[in-house]
């Protein structure tokens, strides 16, 4: 996206997440993926920072340089105080939020496209910024720290009853609520 491109954003959810217009909405979206794949190097082993004090993270000052960065395609709708900016606390955080999902699923996916497969890695187009960064990424990826990581996760995960629960409002008092657990997804309207 150029630096002269522009768009307004002129309603946000509750949660932050950019709603309308809907295709500012998903540039805005789209955009947090590649402010974050140009930025953050994939040797970089975690969004926040963790217990363990030999992982790498992004730090505070790193993730609003990407926020800085994604705004300056993109303007917010006026605030109504302006000496109180809610909408750019609540927009900033859902960012962040997005970018770190973003962040976590480019490593994967090169993990599982590259890594796990064996498969050399031409560095051109969308993988030339990650050259220097790789050795480290797959050097992490293949090390003992990484596999049981991957696989504390999976028996967590495999434990979960209850995965993600979304829920739409619908007409005043029905809400659709879509559970998806280890049975498949699961819809049910309740009322309210």
């Amino acid at each position: 996206m150029g630096e002269n491109e522009r768009f307004t954003i002129e309603e946000v959810d509750p949660d932050g997440k950019p709603t309308v217009p809907k295709r500012t909405q998903d540039r805005f979206i789209h955009q947090c993926g590649v402010v974050v794949r140009d930025s953050v190097p994939i040797s970089i082993q975690e969004w926040n920072k963790k217990k363990d004090d030999g992982v790498s993270y992004v730090d505070d000052r790193c993730k609003d340089q990407l926020w800085n960065s994604l705004m300056i395609n993109f303007s917010l709708p006026p605030e109504e105080d302006p000496n109180n900016p809610v909408i750019q606390r609540k927009v900033k955080k859902w960012a962040l939020k997005k970018m770190a999902e973003q962040f976590k699923n480019w490593k994967k996916r090169l993990n599982e496209q590259f890594v796990e497969k064996d498969e050399t890695l031409e560095f051109t187009g969308q993988y030339a910024k990650i050259k220097d960064h790789w050795p480290a990424f797959v050097a992490y990826k293949k090390s003992e720290k990484a596999k049981n990581g991957s696989q504390t996760n999976k028996l967590n995960d495999a434990k979960k009853l209850y995965h993600h629960v979304k829920e739409y409002v619908l007409p005043p008092c029905l809400v659709l609520v879509i559970d998806d657990n280890l049975y498949g997804p699961m819809v049910a309207l309740n009322y309210i």
